[in-house]
């Protein structure tokens, strides 16, 4: 009786070792996520356009005070052949993006956009390539001159006394942005009607800075010591177009050193 017993356990132990020597089955590894589904042409579109509102208003600082986005109140636009290029450029890239999505599976409104979104672009473009009134039109300038003053003096969206700081830092920035209008303006293309129309705006601008600037100084009580300072910063402004104007009854335009 006792072999079969010691059969049978050494049968059970062999069969114990098999079952400890056997592979243990490994669980299958799950399957990867599904990838997202690629981005439909409406959203491509809406990402561009919140990345231009972005980018856009860095390109004319006076132009983002104007339109309520105040993050470059310190800084006068750049007007060197190089700035004018680099808009061109940022233009040609918005365009180019703007070409790869596909409008006809655009929503209407957004094809809509869409269309004023090139529109823009295409002007934009056109002004700076084939127009270049940046080389003969000194009213540009003395647009963003005086409005790069005047939006942060009219306008009550901020603090008078931090609008005033700013203000300063742009008349700061004057001497470089004249150097660069001297650099761009092209003389013998500059109309004399621009000229003379040019020189009623820049009298307007100086009796601004004169008399506005000293009277929100004294409204905010800044002292008077600063508001000279301040004044000071306005004696290099230029009076283009007086210059200008007698420049080209000669026969000539020349900006002459203290023209914008």
């Amino acid at each position: 009786m006792k072999a079969p017993v010691v059969g049978a356990v050494v049968s059970g132990v062999v069969a114990l070792l098999l079952c400890a020597c056997a592979p243990i089955p490994t669980q299958p590894e799950p399957a990867p996520p599904a990838p997202p589904p690629p981005p439909t042409p409406d959203q491509l579109f809406e990402a561009l356009t919140q990345r231009y509102l972005r980018e856009a208003p860095e390109q004319s600082p006076v132009g983002a005070t104007a339109l309520g986005d105040h993050r470059f109140d310190d800084r006068l636009d750049e007007v060197s052949a190089d700035a004018w290029q680099a808009r061109l450029k940022f233009t040609d890239l918005y365009l180019a993006s703007l070409g790869t999505i596909d409008r006809t599976r655009l929503s209407r409104a957004n094809q809509v956009d869409a269309l004023l979104l090139q529109h823009d672009l295409q002007s934009d473009r056109w002004k700076i390539q084939t127009l270049e009134d940046w080389r003969w039109n000194p009213l540009l300038y003395t647009r963003i001159a005086g409005d790069g003053m005047y939006s942060l003096l009219a306008r009550d969206f901020a603090p008078a006394p931090e609008r005033l700081r700013n203000l300063g830092k742009r008349l700061d920035e004057l001497p470089r942005f004249l150097a660069q209008v001297r650099e761009v303006l092209v003389p013998a293309r500059v109309p004399k009607v621009h000229a003379e129309t040019a020189a009623k705006q820049n009298a307007g601008l100086i009796a601004m800075l004169d008399g506005e600037i000293a009277a929100a100084g004294c409204r905010t009580g800044i002292p008077a010591r600063q508001q000279h300072e301040g004044a000071q910063r306005t004696q290099p402004a230029p009076d283009l177009a007086r210059q200008a104007s007698h420049s080209r009854s000669e026969g000539r335009f020349s900006p002459g050193p203290r023209a914008l």
